[in-house]
């Protein structure tokens, strides 16, 4: 009976044993499996509807809450932290709406934040005698990364386990997945693994930006080509243009650019209630002024409107600026409101001029240096007519044919004048 008693107790002993094993602990903000002794870090980060408006102050928000001490998650958190980076080099408010790129990029990372909690990391790894570790770093512009390999020794040759790396840097088609080991379950929870580590490293080259292009004139004539490209590509009797831009492309060019503008800046501008707006023929939005009676030109009449923080804006008003001798900001408002109508010009206008290093250059204070003191023989006190001026006038004929001449001897400390008449030139 003592016996069989041991035995039940022994096997209630193994079987709370057993359960404990498989607890989970949290363990420095992360969670420590101790059944299989791996780590996972908790990402619930909730959901985005529709009406969610993504700024940089969201996306900071979001990035912060993924709470990791070990670094763990370095390579999935390194995508939204790269993209907090460029908005703040692009002088980003903090609650500006986002340009559509940058929204899709935080978007699609924020769709496989999910990924995330299937990747669980094991905390001991035990190395053979005949097994070495070996550390590998590089870096970029944008971040440095280490990968790690396990080197086996065996009788016959060398075997390096996880060649994982090597095929990121190919397209998704050309992974070897029949070579993968296991299951299609194991073999889907591989990719998403490796999408995790490789969240951005197989994305496709950034698309073009007017922030590379810090002219607006060539601008205008980089957009000129992109557009004759396209109407290159879909024309069907195969006649393309490849010569010179034309004036009428280019005016084209510019109008297109501005009505792409409109439409990302200024969605609601048709309904403003502080400004009368209207569109005219070729689809671009203008402000109605209160000179409509004036017999003066349509565009300034009817000026475009354009929003205040836009690359175009920026560039149209350095371009203005430089063709009219670095113009002041009162001259800057005056020239572009013959055809433009800027909102908040004069803010628009000071960031630019503030920026300008030709009118930095010619407006900085030039160097002041101490007054230096006045020499002992200055301000050493003297005798009237110790230091005198002498001049001489003439000559002055007499009555009798002699000549005179009259010496001017002047006190250059009282002003006092004494004048001499000498009859002869000798000393």
């Amino acid at each position: 009976m003592g016996v069989s008693t041991c035995v039940v107790l022994k096997a209630m002993w193994l079987a709370k044993m057993l359960i404990e094993a498989q607890a989970i602990l949290p363990f420095l903000g992360v969670i420590w499996n101790l059944g299989t002794d791996t780590l996972k870090c908790c990402t619930d980060m909730g959901t985005l509807t529709c009406e969610t408006k993504i700024t940089k102050r969201l996306i900071l928000a979001i990035v912060q809450k993924i709470f990791d001490p070990m670094g763990l998650l370095t390579p999935a958190t390194l995508l939204p932290k790269l993209l907090i980076q460029h908005l703040w080099k692009m002088k980003i408010a903090w609650d500006s709406e986002l340009s559509p790129n940058d929204v899709n990029v935080f978007l699609k990372w924020f769709r496989d934040l999910y990924i995330l909690k299937d990747v669980t990391l094991s905390r001991c790894m035990i190395i053979n005698s005949t097994s070495e570790l070996h550390v590998f770093v590089d870096a970029s512009k944008e971040a440095y990364a280490a990968c790690v390999f396990v080197r086996s020794m065996f009788k016959s040759d060398v075997k390096v386990v996880g060649r994982t790396f090597v095929w990121l840097r190919e397209s998704p088609e050309y992974w070897p997945l029949g070579e993968t080991p296991g299951d299609s379950e194991e073999v889907e929870l591989e990719m998403k693994k490796l999408k995790v580590v490789n969240i951005d490293l197989s994305r496709d080259a950034p698309p073009w930006h007017l922030y590379a292009i810090s002219d607006y004139n060539k601008m205008i004539r980089v957009f000129s080509w992109i557009l004759r490209f396209v109407n290159n590509f879909t024309l069907l009797n195969g006649k393309c243009k490849d010569s010179e831009l034309s004036q009428s492309e280019i005016e084209n060019s510019e109008k297109k650019l501005i009505r792409l503008v409109q439409s990302y800046y200024l969605p609601d501008a048709k309904s403003s209630n502080y400004i009368e707006t209207c569109i005219d023929d070729e689809g671009i939005l203008r402000v109605k002024t209160k000179i409509l009676n004036r017999d003066d030109e349509r565009s300034f009449l009817y000026p475009i409107l354009l929003p205040e923080k836009c690359e175009l804006t920026k560039l149209l008003i350095r371009d203005v600026h430089k063709k009219n001798c670095h113009a002041g900001i009162q001259m800057m408002q005056c020239l572009l409101r013959e055809r433009y109508w800027i909102i908040r010009a004069r803010k628009a206008i000071k960031n630019v001029l503030y920026n300008c290093i030709f009118c930095k250059r010619f407006k900085v204070k030039s160097l002041s240096s101490e007054p230096t003191p006045l020499p002992p023989d200055r301000v050493t006190d003297c005798a009237p007519f110790e230091i005198v001026g002498i001049d001489l006038a003439g000559p002055l004929f007499l009555k009798d044919g002699r000549k005179v001449w009259i010496k001017k001897k002047l006190c250059l400390l009282a002003r006092y004048t004494v004048l001499f008449i000498l009859n002869l030139l000798i000393p």
